[in-house]
This record gives structure tokens, sequence and C-alpha cells, in this order.
């Protein structure tokens, strides 16, 4: 196997984790700010509701990458069938519909819509 192929071994389940917690951020965002609840359970555990959102960001990074790096495997059964390219528009696609999404919250809850 060669440096590159060991490289896209690696970068694969990169994109993947990220990909899948770039979604978490929305999700978790919004839903903590329409239910006090969760975010007082956020808030406990860390004592900010934001640190804790960014330490599980991070823990579900390394489960997420690790998952998907021993589905991939030494002979790069994910890396085969999911190009580089792909993966890395889907990031940035999904990066900005989170984006929109969060700021679309902020704003019509601003405006007092929600």
């Amino acid at each position: 196997m060669g440096a590159e192929e060991k490289m896209k071994n690696l970068l694969v389940p990169a994109y993947i984790s990220a990909i899948l917690t770039v979604i978490y951020v929305p999700i978790v965002t919004i839903w903590s700010e329409f239910d006090e609840g969760f975010k007082a359970g956020l808030a406990a555990i860390t004592g900010h509701h934001w640190i804790t959102k960014g330490v599980l960001l991070i823990v579900l990074y390394v489960v997420f990458f690790i998952i998907f790096y021993f589905i991939n495997g030494p002979e790069g059964k994910l890396s085969k069938k999911l190009p580089i390219k792909m993966l890395n528009i889907l990031l940035v696609l999904m990066v900005f519909i989170g984006l929109i999404s969060i700021w679309s919250m902020y704003y019509l809850h601003y405006i007092h819509v929600i």
C-alpha cells in the first residue's frame, strides 16, 4: 500500500467524522435553546452548556473516527467508494447548512417569530 492510499485511508474516516459532528452542532444548539431542561443538563456536566457541547463534539469526532477507521479497514473499503472531493463538498455543504440553521434560529428568535 502506497503513501497516498494510506493517507486516503485516514482522510475518509476523518471526513466522515467531521461531517457527522458538524451535523451534531446545530441540532444540539437549537435543541438546547428550546429545551431548558436539556440546556441545564448540558450545563450540569461541565458548568456551562457551550463547554459541554464542545467537549461532546471532540468526543464524538474521536469515537466516529475510530469507528469509521475500523470499518474502512486496511483494505480501504470506504476509501474505494467515497472520493475525497465528494466528502470535501459534503463537509462544506453541511457546515453551510448548519450555519444557516443556527443563524436563522437566532434571528427568528430575535425578531420574536419563534
